[in-house]
């Protein structure tokens, strides 16, 4: 059988968008006097550009997904989603500032704009998403190298939030029996991030944490704080039981309140205020804020069920990665390749026999 066709094309290192040339480029923008209203406008010309040209047939259909994660997400739809919903603010680490940039420097070549999207979902939406589709329980060789250092982020955030879901103030049942209510501990940011250390000897790890910094605005400081430890209390929030679940996929998402700082909302339900706690120890609004965007995002992109079917086919029900498993995109483009390969000896199959 022919090896044509196989899915050699995505390889990390043949990426022109996470080469340290297109890095130092995206950062001269960012740095640079050009105001980001501006940015955002020749970025947004940019996206309307490569879409008017794929409908208009003057970019070949050829190039249109030449390395695209599934065929039902659109570059141009995850480019402008993530225009539209990273945040804005009026200084050079603004998220919306970097995709602008980002955007702007591949631009030069319609294949490398295309390439982008692809690399955010690759390095971004997929290590988050597809982390929490299929969990199973952890085996007790797996939790027990993580079990103390989860067990002190639970009992911090739980003691820090009284044993209360944030979001209905209802305590847990094993503090208040007359209520019927299970409550945990939720990282903000998920386990994903610090499963894969920033390590520059793992391209896929690396690469999602130089995203990650920038589409969060995190500092050096932060960036260090939470790859040494991502169970810090500042990245937990005790949630119920069923809102933790659907917080994790992305199904609901706290919105920050840009006038009041220690404020955040969820749809029809009063503000959630963490006035009382000690700044220390207040959840991170950065990383409230880097939920709210990147939820956004997978559902106005339309990755999200993308990726949620993505991860029905590779994990059946008998066959589900452990819970504190990171999916990175190295994973992703085995899943890929593998998905592939077995589509071509399926086709060849049905050609000996058509054959006999």
């Amino acid at each position: 059988m022919s090896n044509e066709g196989t899915c050699t094309e995505f390889a990390t290192e043949l990426w022109t968008t996470l080469t340290d040339s297109f890095r130092q480029s995206v950062t001269e923008k960012i740095e640079s006097s050009t105001p980001t209203f501006s940015l955002v406008a020749l970025a947004e010309t940019k996206v309307s550009c490569l879409e008017r040209g794929f409908v208009s047939g003057d970019i070949s259909l050829d190039i249109y997904r030449p390395s695209t994660v599934h065929e039902d997400i659109d570059p141009e739809a995850v480019l402008s989603a993530m225009l539209i919903h990273a945040t804005d603010d009026d200084t050079c680490t603004a998220p919306r500032r970097y995709v602008a940039c980002a955007i702007v420097t591949a631009a030069t070549q319609d294949e490398q704009l295309i390439e982008l999207a692809n690399i955010w979902v690759r390095y971004l939406f997929w290590p988050f998403k597809a982390d929490e589709c299929r969990c199973r329980e952890p085996s007790i060789k797996e939790t027990r190298t993580s079990a103390a250092s989860r067990s002190h982020f639970e009992d911090a955030v739980k003691q820090r939030d009284d044993n209360r879901c944030v979001v209905t103030r209802v305590q847990d049942m094993s503090v208040n029996p007359d209520v019927m209510t299970i409550t945990e501990p939720t990282h903000i940011l998920k386990r994903v991030a610090g499963a894969g250390k920033r390590s520059e000897t793992s391209s896929a790890e690396y690469a999602t944490w130089d995203i990650l910094r920038h589409f969060a605005a995190l500092s050096e400081d932060e960036v260090n704080e939470l790859d040494a430890n991502i169970n810090c209390v500042r990245n937990g929030i005790t949630l119920d039981l069923c809102l933790h679940t659907f917080f994790d996929n992305f199904c609901w998402t706290l919105r920050p309140d840009a006038s009041i700082p220690t404020s955040v909302y969820k749809r029809n339900i009063k503000a959630v205020n963490f006035e009382e706690y000690p700044a220390e120890l207040r959840p991170s609004r950065k990383l409230i804020q880097f939920h709210y965007s990147l939820s956004k995002i997978l559902h106005a992109s339309g990755a999200f069920w993308v990726i949620v079917s993505m991860m029905k086919r590779f994990f059946p029900e008998d066959c589900v990665p452990a819970k504190f498993d990171c999916l990175n995109a190295d994973d992703l483009l085995f899943y890929l390749n593998a998905e592939k390969m077995l589509q071509q000896v399926s086709i060849a199959g049905d050609d000996i026999i058509k054959g006999d």
